[in-house]
């Protein structure tokens, strides 16, 4: 594992696993960042490869080494996501002062211009239980039903927006900026999670202490696409062949954390959301 620091201001630190520092990904996110921040942050890139890469560990590892500069904000963000727009980072720290905000997120575009907003509808706690313990069990053809199934009890209800607040979690990845001590309190990512689902447990624990997320749809970042493991997110397990042992694992394990609080964070309305500048 491997530590890179490209210099800035410290006020503002982004902090991004990789793979590979030289890779075109990597480069195109330095250069993206430096040129389109408002702060110029340093960043912090924590490089690992192979059965090395955890993500859970290399984001924490980034942290402990941003917290020696004493800054006020933390970026914690993927290798593959950049602002399309100029002061994306002004806007959503303002956000974060005003309002008194953990963390906030942007929406993404793909390359597509498709609008992918990072929030997750949470299935219901006993159906996750359920599928987790009986995936090697279940036959193939019967995985879509069951998707059908929870998307008409469950998400459609959590993803709603009614009266302007938001159900659901706010993931903190692909990209979230954080109040560095509030970031600090909680004690960043659990590494008992591996390349999947450490973003959502973080999101979860931050309103489990109570704090507020935001969701920032005035400002757009473009999303080339994850190349982690944890792609996909809950409905990855609905694709039994492309599924992973290590994501159903992470589901059981998240689960089994929160057991029936789980729901109740993924319904909370500790959100706030920003539809202009």
């Amino acid at each position: 594992m491997n530590i890179i620091e490209i210099e800035g201001d410290h006020e503002f630190i982004v902090v991004v696993p990789t793979k590979n520092i030289q890779s075109e990904r990597a480069q195109n996110f330095i250069s993206e960042i430096k040129s389109k921040s408002y702060f110029n942050p340093p960043i912090i890139m924590v490089e690992s490869s192979g059965p090395e890469f955890h993500f859970s560990k290399n984001m924490n590892k980034g942290i402990k080494q941003a917290m020696k500069y004493n800054p006020k904000y933390i970026a914690l963000s993927n290798d593959d996501v950049y602002p399309l727009e100029k002061g994306a980072d002004y806007i959503l720290i303002r956000r974060i002062i005003k309002y008194g905000l953990a963390y906030i997120s942007p929406i993404f575009v793909d390359r597509a211009g498709r609008k992918k907003v990072p929030v997750i509808g949470m299935p219901n706690y006993y159906a996750i239980l359920s599928l987790t313990t009986f995936y090697p069990l279940i036959p193939h053809f019967a995985f879509p039903l069951l998707q059908k199934i929870n998307t008409f009890f469950v998400s459609n209800k959590n993803m709603r927006n009614r009266d302007d607040n938001l159900y659901g979690i706010i993931n903190t990845q692909p990209f979230s900026i954080f109040d560095a001590n509030i970031l600090n309190h909680i004690g960043g990512f659990d590494e008992d999670f591996k390349n999947g689902c450490e973003d959502l447990e973080l999101s979860m624990r931050i309103q489990s202490f109570g704090y507020k997320a935001g969701l920032d749809y005035s400002v757009e970042f473009l999303d080339i696409g994850s190349a982690t493991i944890g792609e996909g997110g809950f409905s990855i397990l609905y694709r039994k062949q492309k599924a992973k042992k290590e994501q159903v694992n992470n589901w059981r394990t998240l689960i089994r954390k929160y057991k029936k609080k789980y729901q109740k964070y993924a319904s909370s309305n500790h959100v706030e959301i920003f539809l202009k500048p």
